[in-house]
């Protein structure tokens, strides 16, 4: 040992007598721990008896019943899609109360009261919502009206749809259109030719191409003035030309009740709009184009990559035009 602590303080390190005894005892203890896990390993291993086993066994399959015993306490209703109700809010809430049953009939939303919104389905709270909408003044024009109430289950309206005695809510527009031709006119011997939903004006307005109609005509509409016949002009221009009377709803600003004006007056006598070359057109071009727009680079990328376009059925292996758009933008490409 003596030997050991001269080779340490002589030859290895320029210690002194205090500090080669630590050094020494740091190694001893170094050698300690790293020998722990060995003579560890060696040691004889205590197995748990059965009786330990079994109690575990025990203990782990309580708990699990537990859990599943929460589980059933905490669902309270099942819907399978066929009204099949477990538990339900609708059960009742004392021992004199009769279960709840489904029972659908032709109703009339303002007619009927709380009695039968519960038989429809109807939880207490939410029937009394819609009888205090109807004391306030509210009512129910149309079948989808009954989803405004604050609070109505969508699943529930779509059960109780076709029992609404009610009209469906029509496209004002696309009624107008179709029966124009009915609306008398004459009435007490004056003529209704003029009437529209604004004032008349003094210059009358006969029916236009909506391709080839200029601001000037358009103002004449009631409703529409500077900005928005130039709105409409400029739509017009970026498309190359409307293909549909439907595409007006999507001008920006222009109201349900002005589109139905217009709708009056504006026809679509050419068809011959212009197209895109979707397998030369630049990008600068093709971006301009409302349909499109940032979805341009996208476009010629796959162009460059598998050739040119075909047909619309190259179109649907883009994944960054969807169905709508691709019907949207049919009518204007060209594949030459």
């Amino acid at each position: 040992m003596k030997r050991i602590y001269r080779l340490i303080q002589d030859y290895f390190f320029t210690f002194s007598a205090r500090e080669t005894n630590g050094f020494v005892i740091l190694i001893f203890i170094g050698a300690f721990l790293l020998l722990i896990p060995t003579v560890l390993r060696l040691l004889p291993q205590t197995a748990s008896t059965p009786e330990e086993l079994q109690q575990d066994y025990e203990l782990t399959q309580k708990v699990l019943a537990e859990i599943e015993q929460k589980q059933a306490e905490n669902s309270t209703f099942e819907y399978t899609g066929e009204y099949n109700y477990k538990k339900s809010n609708y059960e009742s809430k004392t021992k004199a109360d009769a279960k709840f049953v489904f029972e659908p009939f032709d109703f009339n939303p303002n007619k009927i009261g709380v009695t039968e919104w519960k038989k429809l389905g109807l939880k207490d709270y939410l029937a009394e919502r819609i009888e205090k909408y109807k004391h306030k003044g509210g009512s129910f024009k149309y079948k989808s009206d009954l989803q405004k109430i604050y609070g109505f289950p969508n699943w529930l309206y779509l059960k109780l749809e076709p029992y609404i005695v009610l009209p469906e809510k029509y496209d004002i527009e696309a009624d107008l259109v179709q029966n124009l031709e009915n609306t008398p006119k004459y009435k007490n011997g004056k003529s209704l030719k003029n009437t529209s939903l604004y004032p008349s004006k003094k210059d009358p307005l006969s029916s236009f191409d909506l391709n080839q109609v200029d601001t000037s005509r358009l103002r004449k509409v009631r409703g529409i003035g500077v900005v928005l016949s130039q709105r409409i002009i400029t739509f017009r221009d970026k498309l190359g030309g409307f293909h549909s009377l439907q595409q007006l709803k999507e001008v920006y600003g222009l109201k349900p009740e002005v589109r139905t004006e217009l709708l009056k007056f504006a026809k679509l006598e050419n068809s011959n709009f212009q197209k895109v070359m979707i397998n030369s057109a630049p990008f600068e071009e093709l971006k301009k184009h409302p349909y499109i727009k940032y979805k341009a680079k996208i476009l010629i990328n796959y162009r460059k990559q598998h050739g040119n376009y075909s047909s619309v059925e190259d179109l649907k292996k883009i994944r960054a035009l969807d169905e709508k758009t691709i019907q949207k933008l049919e009518p204007y490409l060209s594949f030459e």
